[in-house]
């Protein structure tokens, strides 16, 4: 709200008093395991020309989100009857990338980062 950002030495430009009201944490933890040739994601498959032959049939790697299930879980530790926990499975890592972008973007430290 704006009076918080004022507070803080920021300028308002329109208060909308309920904005970062909300605000959660989301909570990450990888799970890794191996999986068999074809089931990963290479980042990289885009720029291979069967890959765009496949997309064209609704096939291959790019028609995918690459996010094999998604969960909504209400767990016992929230008496809000709505879902407190989501889960999604996902065939990627940080080194899906090969530390371009995923790692950033989720605010892994570079210390940690090979």
């Amino acid at each position: 709200d704006g009076e918080h950002l004022n507070e803080k030495g920021i300028e308002t430009i329109h208060n909308l008093p309920e904005v970062g009201q909300n605000l959660q944490d989301h909570l990450m933890i990888g799970i890794n395991m191996d999986v068999n040739e074809g089931f990963g994601v290479d980042a990289l498959a885009g720029l291979y020309p069967s890959t765009v032959a496949e997309y064209s049939q609704g096939k291959g790697p790019l028609s995918s989100n690459a996010c094999g299930g998604v969960a909504h879980v209400h767990t016992d530790v929230n008496s809000d009857p709505r879902p407190d926990i989501q889960l999604h499975m996902t065939s990627v890592t940080f080194a899906t990338d090969h530390g371009v972008l995923l790692f950033k973007n989720f605010g892994v430290l570079d210390k940690v980062w090979p």
